[in-house]
């Protein structure tokens, strides 16, 4: 077969076992010669078909290729999508923090099939990298040729058992073009580094390599499942919370298996192995009413009621003080409590409508409230245990005030001075947390 045939081959199996006839796509193009030659091969295959550009801004050619990008796919009569976002210092290195800006727009694309032009190549590379760090079996996977991003979005790559050189030989029977990122040729970069030094050595001696390890990621991809079945037998399927009593009761290794899986079904990065062993010796020893506080990457491990929850690692700590003016019917934005404040009119329940001199505030010293004619005034403390909301979260829940007197709180409800009567109209506060921040 000619690498013409080829890609295209392998575009049509990946679409025909995973995309239904009448599902729309999107290609992330990048405009390097991979995800090139996979605009190409993909609109003139299918119809329905958009691509997605990510401007991160890294490279002092960003908008050249952005042109480039616009113009390749007006030639093919492919809507583009340009994106530009900033990229965070977040700690987790460039490339990953790049990544995750990527998946965000991805994820907020009408398409639900991204396809993306990793190749055999890319899936070796990473495996080295991971190897080089470590990596547990998860890691060994390699890079998924299909994996759902969010509920309704999927990433799909085609070409994960092509070599690069395939594509190079597709894009010159095409006569593409494509624009080259210069920071690939940086070998102080490892996966350059890889690509340039390492990996033409390996070619030389073992001709087979690429096929033997996508066929050892598969193995371990095999052995990963069956350690998650192990998991879901332990903890459940997508567990809230795990059971510190059951945990203590598990094998080391089973403990730990638990845990990963618990993390990674919430998106956490996996720990270390060194900082997984730790957390293994903390939940043993805690005691029954400690709240834990283990920071794993952007999420948090906490413990409440004899049961661990992972949580957004921010929640840890106190926000900070502050008090807003708001005035029911219109929307206020705090953000101290990374979330937004709606009222609802009502009919029978909320706030009294007359009261128009209110403020949003936080946290504040001998907090009490009275919610039923036939209960006393409790303390917010006691009137939180008693609905089971758990300690770390109560800080974050935004409080209604009028004057000195408490008006509403989030989780608990209106004050009972300040409700309507049953057939009275009244302004229902309505909480919503920050979509990329909620846990």
């Amino acid at each position: 077969m000619t690498a013409v045939q080829r890609v295209n081959a392998a575009v049509e199996s990946a679409l025909k076992l995973h995309v239904g006839p009448d599902e729309s796509i999107c290609v992330a193009l990048s405009g390097g010669m991979d995800s090139m030659v996979l605009l190409d091969a993909v609109a003139n295959i299918r119809n329905r078909v958009s691509a997605v550009h990510v401007n991160h801004g890294l490279q002092p050619d960003a908008e050249v290729w952005v042109e480039f990008c616009t113009a390749q796919c007006e030639r093919r009569y492919v809507p583009l999508t340009v994106s530009r976002v900033m990229v965070p210092n977040s700690g987790k290195g460039l490339e990953a923090a790049a990544r995750d800006a990527r998946y965000a727009v991805f994820g907020s694309l009408p398409s639900r099939w991204i396809l993306q032009a990793h190749h055999a190549d890319d899936a070796a590379e990473t495996l080295l990298l991971r190897l080089n760090r470590g990596t547990g079996l998860r890691g060994l996977c390699g890079i998924p040729r299909m994996r759902n991003l969010d509920a309704t979005h999927s990433l799909l790559r085609p070409f994960l058992d092509l070599p690069r050189s395939v594509l190079h030989e597709y894009s010159q029977a095409r006569n593409l073009g494509w624009v080259e990122d210069k920071s690939n040729e940086d070998t102080r970069l490892d996966r350059n580094y890889l690509r340039k030094s390492v990996i033409p050595l390996i070619e030389v001696r073992f001709p087979g390599w690429r096929q033997n390890w996508l066929r050892a990621g598969e193995h371990a991809g095999e052995a990963q499942g069956l350690l998650d079945e192990l998991a879901m037998l332990d903890v459940g399927a997508s567990p809230p919370s795990l059971s510190l009593e059951s945990m203590r009761a598990m094998t080391s290794g089973r403990l730990r298996n638990a845990l990963r899986y618990f993390l990674a079904t919430r998106g956490v990065e996996l720990p270390a192995t060194d900082h997984l062993v730790d957390i293994e010796r903390r939940l043993r020893i805690c005691a029954d009413d400690a709240s834990l506080g283990i920071v794993v990457g952007a999420s948090a491990l906490m413990q409440y009621r004899g049961k661990v929850f992972c949580v957004a690692a921010y929640k840890t700590k106190e926000p900070d003080a502050f008090i807003r003016p708001c005035k029911p019917g219109e929307s206020v934005s705090i953000p101290e409590l990374r979330g937004t404040l709606h009222f609802d009119t009502v009919l029978g329940q909320g706030i009294q409508p007359e009261l128009s001199r209110l403020a949003v505030c936080c946290r504040r010293e001998a907090e009490s409230m009275k919610l039923d004619a036939q209960r006393p005034t409790r303390t917010l403390k006691n009137l939180f245990q008693e609905q089971g909301i758990p300690p770390w979260e109560r800080a974050w829940l935004p409080r209604i005030a009028a004057g000195e007197s408490l008006v509403w709180v989030e989780g608990l409800g209106v004050g009972l001075e300040w409700q309507v009567g049953p057939d009275e109209p009244g302004w229902l506060p309505r909480w919503v947390p920050d979509a990329a921040l909620a846990r």
